[in-house]
């Protein structure tokens, strides 16, 4: 049975965890000629983020850029500290490919029809600034080769 609450399947981000940012972003600017971009982003720890590790509480950060590919945000993310699916993979697999984004309406319905599909919530948090958000990973690696991650702008009129 497929999952409910992916209405347009269109991926809108793919994620690359790093273990430098930096280094990466200049990587990728030479090989495909894109604009470097001008900053990254550290994210908040759980005061702000709420974020949940396997149902638990985390302080999990991460230094984050991105670049476009057309429509579709490409994503370099370098863990900073705390529990993190993004050290497990870094940890286990050295920098790659981690997960594609899908955008959705209801986070937690949604990823309780993919609980119901065999495919718990690996992490889940807000993300802060404007637009606000939350994304949740999904525990789909085994059956799908990455990581599937919901997200949800909470801002709705600051995602057009």
């Amino acid at each position: 049975m497929a999952v409910q609450g992916i209405d347009d399947k269109s991926i809108i981000q793919i994620c690359v965890i790093v273990d430098d940012v930096e280094k990466y972003m200049k990587k990728y600017s030479e090989v495909f000629g894109l604009p470097m971009p001008t900053e990254y982003h550290i994210t908040a720890g759980h005061d702000e983020t709420e974020a949940k590790y396997y149902g638990e509480p985390t302080e999990a950060k991460a230094k984050i850029t991105s670049f476009y590919f057309g429509k579709v945000q490409f994503e370099l993310l370098e863990p900073l500290g705390g529990p993190s699916v993004w050290q497990d993979f870094l940890d286990q697999n050295g920098p790659g490919v981690h997960h594609i984004a899908f955008k959705v309406n209801g986070s937690n319905e949604v990823a309780a029809s993919f609980e119901a599909s065999g495919f718990p919530v690996s992490q889940q948090g807000l993300f802060t600034g404007l637009p606000r958000g939350m994304y949740t990973y999904l525990n789909t690696d085994n059956a799908l080769g990455t990581t599937v991650e919901l997200l949800e702008w909470l801002d709705k009129d600051k995602t057009s």
